[in-house]
């Protein structure tokens, strides 16, 4: 349980520092395992906070959790692969019939990639709506895990009370 709390219950201020010390070395072959090691850290952080905010709705016929886990795997093995491999490419007018065949596979990655991310957002933000009962609006929420930097000063606090919520519950 002690990397559970670490990770899942970190400060925004500890989250902050993370991605600023992340890309600060981004230009170096550290910045490179820094990042994949983040990106790991961030997805197990996504995962259980959607499997345990999930966990705690009353009505689950809103939201599909094998969906949001499919999507964040899928989001960071893609990442990965394209960071790692080295799949680091720019598709324009005047280049995309280098790509050839391979284009028909890229494009609608990319676009089940940017769809992943949309959904996952959507999820989490969806979760901690239905949790709050505050009459919220979810989409305050999704632009505050899409603009993290912001957002994390608002999000991770109501998830650290969500999910203290529940240990105290199952504690009792």
């Amino acid at each position: 349980m002690g990397l559970y709390n670490k990770i899942v219950f970190a400060r925004p201020l500890e989250i902050l520092l993370s991605i600023i010390i992340v890309f600060s070395f981004i230009d170096t072959f550290l910045g490179e395992i820094l990042l994949t090691l983040w990106l790991l850290v961030f997805c197990y952080w996504t995962l259980k906070v959607g499997n345990n905010l999930y966990s705690q709705l009353d009505n689950k016929s809103i939201l599909n959790l094998k969906r949001f886990k499919y999507f964040v795997i899928f989001c960071t093995t893609y990442f990965l692969s394209i960071k790692l491999l080295g799949f680091e490419y720019e598709i324009n007018e005047s280049n995309y019939k280098e790509f050839g065949i391979s284009l028909w596979i890229i494009i609608p990655l990319h676009f089940l990639f940017f769809f992943g991310i949309i959904y996952s957002i959507y999820f989490l933000s969806r979760c901690i709506v239905s949790l709050r009962k505050k009459g919220e609006n979810y989409g305050w929420y999704m632009l505050g895990f899409w603009f993290f930097f912001i957002g994390v000063w608002i999000i991770q606090p109501r998830i650290i009370k969500l999910l203290s919520k529940k240990n105290s519950n199952v504690l009792n």
